[in-house]
């Protein structure tokens, strides 16, 4: 069952469909949101989806070592976001990331579906193994 939403957000009304998910997620430290906003409706960024599929992963007790030069790699590396930095390098370190053929992390783009779809199956094949 999930938690009753405790309002932690201003953009989510308990009455949401969707508010007993994003109250778990909150609780298990999945998401933080942003300034008081779940922003519910916005796009999710390659960088956002990072930290919920690390966080996931390590919830179940694993844990990532990460190198801290991995963003370097990159050409735009260094675009991504100074909270973000730990849970690319994560991503990165367990293979739930990878670049593209151009070199690029895109770490400020939105996620497609298929991307997260591929980001999901590879920790939940790093949770098996």
């Amino acid at each position: 069952t999930l938690p009753a939403y405790a309002n932690v957000f201003a953009d989510v009304s308990e009455d949401a469909w969707y508010a007993g998910y994003v109250q778990a997620a909150y609780d298990s430290g999945l998401i933080a949101g942003s300034d008081g906003m779940f922003r519910p409706d916005d796009q999710i960024t390659r960088e956002e989806i990072a930290k919920i599929i690390v966080g996931a992963y390590e919830s179940t007790g694993q844990s990532i070592t990460a190198s801290a030069d991995a963003l370097s790699a990159y050409a735009d590396g260094a675009d991504t976001a100074d909270w973000a930095r730990e849970w690319m390098e994560k991503a990165l370190a367990a293979g739930f990331l990878q670049g593209t053929e151009e070199g690029k992390l895109l770490p400020k783009s939105d996620a497609t579906r298929a991307q997260a779809a591929v980001m999901v199956s590879r920790m939940l094949d790093a949770i098996e193994q």
